[in-house]
């Protein structure tokens, strides 16, 4: 088994111009104006729509990603601020959910391409001792990359 590459470091926050202006300061990196993503969501409660506003800093890898909290279970101010994910580049998420499944591993949020595929997939902190892993796929990497450059996110096919 390859290792899987590990980019950034998701860090759930209140308010994302307050914790970019704090993180810049403490970090003594430069953060990206905040993107809102659009993006169809599975979990157990089934598919709906998922809105995400995240800034990466340009520093890296690894980067620093904020996410401000919102009203979506698994990005909830409820969990706290702080450490949310850590995020891996996967090849290809399915095919890493299949292998995990095996170790008892299941996701906790799917984020769909438009083709209604995985592209993206975030593990239960609870599966390995309290961490969260985020598994983004090559297929979303130029988006995500265009995402830490501060040129927004590109759909992909």
């Amino acid at each position: 088994m390859t290792a899987l590459e590990a980019y950034h470091v998701g860090i759930l926050v209140a308010d994302i111009a307050e914790a970019a202006e704090r993180f810049s300061a403490v970090l003594g990196v430069t953060f990206n104006p905040p993107t809102t993503v659009h993006a169809e969501g599975l979990d157990e409660h089934g598919a709906r729509p998922i809105e995400l506003t995240v800034t990466y800093s340009q520093e890296g890898p690894p980067h620093y990603e904020l996410v401000q909290a919102n009203e979506h279970d698994l990005f909830s101010i409820s969990l706290g601020e702080g450490l949310h994910h850590v995020g891996l580049w996967c090849p290809d998420p399915d095919r890493e959910l299949e292998r995990l499944a095996t170790l008892g591993a299941r996701p906790h949020l799917r984020i769909l391409d438009n083709h209604h595929e995985t592209g993206v997939w975030y593990s239960h902190a609870h599966e390995v001792h309290g961490v969260r892993f985020e598994f983004v796929g090559d297929k979303n990497r130029p988006g995500i990359e265009g995402l830490i450059a501060g040129l927004g996110f590109a759909e992909y096919e």
